[in-house]
């Protein structure tokens, strides 16, 4: 019988944004969300939870080191995206 655990890590991140439709006026927008339209951001944090078997081999569940590296990766994808 293999041994269940639970490893969580917390990653913490910024992202930025800011409220305009394109087709709509300059004034417009200002109008209807005011100071939302300069870009702004917000500050998150995350929980990642893995759940699995033990691999008796390594005593790991999952790499620890390639989690944090594919959260920081796909975070980084994210933010790229022009605002």
């Amino acid at each position: 019988m293999s041994a269940t655990a639970y490893s969580t890590r917390r990653f913490t991140f910024a992202a930025g944004h800011r409220y305009w439709v394109d087709t709509w006026p300059a004034a417009e927008n200002e109008r209807f969300f005011g100071r939302l339209t300069v870009p702004h951001g917000h500050n998150y944090t995350v929980d990642v939870t893995v759940r699995g078997t033990i691999d008796e081999r390594t005593g790991m569940v999952i790499d620890l080191t390639s989690s944090s590296a594919s959260w920081a990766r796909r975070s980084w994808i994210a933010s790229s995206t022009p605002i």
